[in-house]
């Protein structure tokens, strides 16, 4: 419970993506999928921290690997100033997707729904 604490305390200011950054984003999570053709984002935020990363959030749809959507799933990651983007969670059950909403909008990084 105090972790949870300690993200609220640094949570900063939405931070706009540039195209670059989108791009970058994007990559990285098509890179990791099974059908990275078919990825559909529906939604991305970002919020800079008060150590100045950068965190990403958002959702992305793409296939299985039985060739069926599976609906969106949250991520997040965090950007750095070179556009690089690093994954650090991809929700794999809907129960994981909630607790990644909710921290994703404790940090600042709301993802409308």
């Amino acid at each position: 419970m105090s972790a949870f604490f300690v993200l609220l305390a640094t949570a900063a200011n939405a931070q706009p993506l540039t195209q670059a950054d989108q791009e970058a984003v994007k990559a990285t999570i098509v890179g990791g999928l099974k059908d990275p053709d078919s990825a559909k984002f529906s939604a991305l935020a970002s919020s800079r921290q008060q150590t100045g990363e950068i965190v990403v959030c958002g959702t992305v749809n793409a296939k299985n690997g039985f060739g069926g959507y599976i609906g969106p799933m949250p991520f997040s990651g965090k950007l750095y100033d070179n556009s690089q983007f690093y994954l650090t969670k991809l929700a794999s059950s809907q129960p994981e997707g909630s607790n990644l909403l909710s921290l994703c909008a404790a940090l600042g990084a709301k993802i409308a729904n």
